[in-house]
């Protein structure tokens, strides 16, 4: 009677076996189409890290260039309110 048993054993082992062997096998194809952050060379890391302190550079001087349009824009809104308000008066 117990060796009967062995088999269903040794088949949910195998199936375990195999499906883990699926799944890893499923995770390294997926690694390669996203092109994994392990497969980038160092200087490639380098690279990236040096393109996003330009970019952070380039936003903000973007961000100092559009804050001061904006109080340029202000500052006449309200030089027209005021010229509003004299002629009301």
């Amino acid at each position: 009677m117990v060796p009967e048993a062995q088999p269903e054993v040794e088949d949910s082992e195998d199936a375990q076996e195999e499906a883990e062997s699926l799944a890893s096998s499923h995770q390294k194809e997926a690694d390669q189409e996203s092109g994994s952050e392990e497969d980038l060379t160092p200087s490639t890391r380098g690279d990236i890290k040096k393109l996003l302190r330009d970019l952070r550079k380039v936003w903000k001087e973007d961000l100092h260039e559009t804050q001061k349009e904006l109080d340029i824009v202000t500052q006449k809104i309200k030089r027209v309110e005021e010229r509003e308000k004299a002629s009301h008066i």
